[in-house]
């Protein structure tokens, strides 16, 4: 199977940049303390109000209304169909929610160590 060409250099960069930010996001329950993933999660949405989207996203996908997501992206490139309406969803109000939950399981009812740790205990 060839691999399919993005549409220019640029738009390869991001999109690797995207992917590495998901994969952190995905990865921090194990190495970011649970408090500031809700940080994170705030500053996130503070971005959809000012921006209307993620700002990679935009930057990406040059759009004017908020319907593309990376989940979205990568979904429809390994031949996926949905509504790309659910995957936004998912992305705004499941997954952030998902990360925070198994990180606060993770953290402080399995005590496990992190190494990025919210300086006021």
């Amino acid at each position: 199977m060839r691999r399919q060409k993005f549409k220019n250099k640029k738009f390869e960069s991001i999109s690797f940049i995207h992917i590495v930010i998901l994969i952190l996001l995905w990865s921090a329950l194990f190495w970011l303390d649970w408090k500031l993933i809700i940080l994170g999660i705030i500053i996130y949405y503070i971005q959809l109000i000012f921006f209307g989207n993620c700002l990679l996203t935009k930057i990406e996908f040059k759009e004017k209304e908020r319907e593309m997501t990376m989940y979205a992206f990568l979904l429809e490139k390994a031949g996926f169909n949905f509504q790309r309406k659910t995957i936004k969803f998912l992305a705004d109000y499941i997954f952030p929610y998902i990360i925070l939950f198994i990180a606060i399981i993770w953290q402080i009812a399995l005590k496990n160590k992190v190494i990025f740790s919210f300086w006021l205990k």
